[in-house]
């Protein structure tokens, strides 16, 4: 076998390094990178390179709709450049095809609810500009906005400890909704 098989890839050293995954708290052997924050979240994917965390690929996977739903709240402003648009548009794309349930939460709103709404925001001195769309935040929103937060706060653990934090299964489990074992 030649030498440069021989050579670790970057993955293969950091798992070398770090063998347990840094979500469900080593129950798994790490085998992916995980980036926080995500590409998702800034325009053009250029993102800095600060947090990687170990992680399996189910966890890894599993918070890959946060990642996006995060990433498209971060961007809801109504002066984008086209640039910035086409990445929000993106972004929603991917909602859309895999998720349209967030979109409906989103954009779910009534004439009416918009109006409650609107006239809410603006008796609480939220200036509210005449062309502003208003989206409505719900429990399948706020449910990624929580596992995205856990990702964050785990990743920022293991940044600091280069270790996972422990007994993290059952907040997992109730945030990817499914049964790590």
């Amino acid at each position: 076998m030649g030498e440069a098989k021989l050579k670790l890839n970057a993955t293969q050293k950091f798992i070398a390094q770090y063998p347990d995954c840094c979500f469900c708290g080593g129950l798994r052997a790490a085998t992916t990178r995980e980036h926080m924050p995500p590409k998702a979240l800034f325009d053009g994917a250029h993102r800095p390179d600060k947090l990687i965390m170990p992680a399996c690929a189910e966890c890894n996977h599993g918070t890959r709709l946060a990642d996006l739903t995060v990433s498209i709240i971060s961007r809801w402003q109504l002066n984008l450049s086209e640039k910035q648009r086409a990445d929000h548009r993106r972004l929603v794309g991917g909602i859309r095809n895999n998720y349209p349930e967030l979109i409906a939460e989103w954009v779910g709103l009534n004439l009416l609810d918009r109006l409650q709404a609107r006239q809410h925001l603006l008796k609480q001195g939220v200036p509210v500009p005449a062309n502003a769309a208003l989206a409505s935040i719900g429990p399948l929103t706020i449910r990624q906005m929580n596992l995205f937060s856990h990702k964050a706060i785990l990743g920022l653990y293991f940044e600091h400890f280069r270790k996972p934090l422990g007994d993290v299964v059952e907040l997992l489990e109730k945030g990817l909704g499914c049964t790590i074992a």
